[in-house]
């Protein structure tokens, strides 16, 4: 063959070879510099099993029920959510959530005030605040109810006239001890009131003053917190939020009685107040996806939006697990039933 022929064949295939790792080389920097852009996205790490709810009190016996539990997670490289995606599959959109939008902390100055419970993350997340209202419903519902009441403390004032009121505890309005309905009406209203509180270092503090726009924090105060602390053991298993508050509350009930579960393996997620109320919690489609992993044959869910994530999730895992509405407390029971 021609020398001059076989010179232009090699040019030409390095030339080629050259442009081929070129884009090789250019791919790959494109590739990494999408993994490595920050992304907003919310996303759940799920445990391998699910946290039994007995772990909640200090006198354990084996019953099965569960809490589906999981770890909010904040993606911020795309690397971490190919990870996920890879480890759970075609599912991980269905456990995204979009970033919330932040709540305002100090409210218009010309603005009715607001009884509140805590709602700080730290103070959510506080084992009192879920496991309290969920051990008085608990009681109530196994007959045995618990005598409670609130504590009010001033979070939030909307002008220095009353700046000294902060972080005080509220001990009596017009003279009488406040009540729930008391602090509801005074805070919608601009009239005065003789408000008695007490600072944090014990000092009483006495005025004419209207709490019109005030943020007011219920803490619940229960007259026998020493049964509550004998029968729970202060760990929630790595849950967060509210979410264990129902299951919290079956547990108390069935302690209560006196009597074990008796319908195997079954989960249970939901808030709870003190009149046994559900209500809705963040991620039911990841905790959906956890009992069905796990083999959990009944899972109880809050009504409502929850139902519906629970029924989505379990279609798209084309699973046989029964999904349960609950409203209150007894649900659980009459389902049984």
């Amino acid at each position: 063959m021609n020398s001059e022929v076989v010179k232009t064949i090699d040019k030409l295939t390095r030339k080629i070879t050259i442009r081929i790792f070129v884009s090789f080389i250019a791919t790959l920097l494109v590739v990494l510099v999408i993994m490595l852009k920050p992304i907003e996205l919310r996303t759940y790490n799920l445990p391998a099993s699910l946290a039994p709810a007995q772990e909640l009190f200090r006198y354990q016996f084996k019953d099965s029920i569960y809490i589906p539990s999981l770890y909010e997670k904040r993606v911020s490289r795309l690397y971490d959510y190919l990870i996920l995606k890879v480890k759970y599959g075609g599912l991980l959109q269905e456990f995204e959530q979009p970033k919330q939008q932040e709540i305002p902390s100090n409210p218009p100055k010309d603005s009715p005030g607001m009884l509140a419970f805590p709602d700080t993350e730290q103070q959510r997340e506080s084992l009192l605040y879920v496991a309290l209202p969920a051990y008085i419903a608990g009681s109530n519902e196994a007959g045995r109810p618990v005598e409670y009441g609130y504590d009010f403390e001033i979070a939030i004032v909307p002008s220095k006239k009353n700046e000294d009121l902060l972080s005080s505890t509220i001990v009596a309005i017009d003279g009488n001890p406040p009540t729930l309905e008391k602090m509801e009406e005074i805070l919608a209203s601009k009239a005065l009131h003789q408000i008695k509180a007490r600072s944090l270092d014990g000092k009483i503090v006495i005025r004419d003053t209207t709490l019109y726009g005030v943020t007011v924090n219920a803490h619940y105060n229960i007259n026998e917190l020493w049964k509550f602390s004998d029968l729970m053991k202060f760990d929630l298993a790595n849950i967060e939020g509210d979410s264990g508050g129902a299951a919290t509350a079956y547990e108390v009930m069935l302690k209560k009685k006196e009597i074990p579960n008796e319908h195997g393996e079954f989960s249970i997620t939901g808030a709870i107040n003190v009149e046994g109320n559900i209500s809705s919690v963040g991620g039911v489609k990841a905790k959906t996806y956890l009992a069905i992993k796990n083999s959990v044959p009944v899972m109880f869910v809050p009504n409502g939006v929850n139902y519906s994530e629970a029924i989505e999730m379990k279609s798209l895992m084309k699973s046989n697990i029964d999904i349960v509405p609950i409203q209150k407390l007894g649900d659980i029971e009459a389902y049984w039933k």
